[in-house]
Formats: structure tokens, sequence, C-alpha cells
């Protein structure tokens, strides 16, 4: 489970390079950086969603640990993929099958 946690920091670090880019919340307007385009850090969370269904394939008998993974590094995703402005995320699912994926399994995380 050490990779979770890992795989959990990066994606804290990713949400706050990708909160920089949505011009609706406030204060982004002092953090612009060429390193948080759109198009850097979603290389970087497409590997996340790598790692993330991998470790579900990984867990397929497991269902206990399925819910886990689920629980602490899928809603983690989840919120983050809220960070991006809605055109980002259109354009995103349009042109990643991991992100389209996501997108249709990312309801059951925010019951």
């Amino acid at each position: 489970m050490e990779y979770g946690s890992d795989l959990n920091g990066l994606l804290t670090t990713l949400d706050t390079r990708v909160a920089s880019t949505n011009p609706s919340l406030p204060q982004t307007i002092y953090r612009q950086s060429s390193h948080n385009s759109v198009e850097k850090i979603f290389e970087e969370v497409e590997l996340c969603l790598e790692a993330y269904f991998g470790m579900i394939e990984d867990c397929k008998d497991h269902p206990e640990w399925i819910r886990k993974i689920e629980e602490d590094i899928g809603q983690n995703m989840a919120f983050m993929f809220l960070n991006f402005d809605e055109s980002v995320r259109d354009n995103l699912v349009a042109e990643s099958d991991l992100f389209q994926r996501f997108d249709l399994e990312k309801q059951k995380f925010f019951k």
C-alpha cells in the first residue's frame, strides 16, 4: 500500500497544479506557470490513472481491497478532476480512453 500512499501524494500535488489553471478560482492569477499547462499536467494525470486502474486490476480477486483503493485514491482523483475547467475536461475525455473510463465510473465517488 506504500505505492498507493505515494500515488495519493502525487495526486495532491497535481490537484494544486490543476487548481492553478482554473480561472474561476480566486488567486490563480498569481500562480501562472507554463509547467502547470493542461498539456503537461495531462501527461502526469494520465500516468496516475494508468497506475490507479492497474491497482484495481491487480486486486480484481479481492473486493475489499478494490473498495479501499476506490475510497482512498479514486475519491482524490475524482475531486482533482472537478478542478479542471469543463471545456478542458471534455477535451481530456475525448482524447484519452483512461479519462473516458474514469469519467464513466466517477459517479460512484459522489454518493
